[in-house]
């Protein structure tokens, strides 16, 4: 069972480690953006990030985490870099 897997089975209870929340990260921008990778320090809205994959990275990462985020944190958290930062430490600042 991967750390996501538990997660998810556990409600996310325990935040995943930053390495994790990083390679989930990187893997769904990339993935999102139809590119072949991203780095920790690219602005996902630079490199073509729009509304619509801003919603899709939205009900993964809930998924994945377990936790509810609003699209809005992506504004305040623009780089891979930051969002490890907010969702590995959740705060009440993302959560809905």
């Amino acid at each position: 069972m991967t750390m996501t897997e538990k997660n998810q089975a556990e409600g996310a209870s325990t935040p995943l480690p930053p390495e994790e929340v990083e390679k989930l990260l990187t893997a769904l921008w990339a993935k999102l953006l139809q590119r072949d990778s991203i780095g920790r320090d690219d602005n996902i809205f630079e490199a073509g990030a729009r509304s619509l994959q801003v919603m899709l990275a939205v009900t993964r990462i809930q998924e994945a985490l377990g936790q509810d985020i609003s699209p809005l944190v992506f504004f305040e958290a623009p780089t891979i870099a930051a969002q490890v930062a907010l969702f590995s430490t959740p705060t009440e600042e993302f959560i809905l």
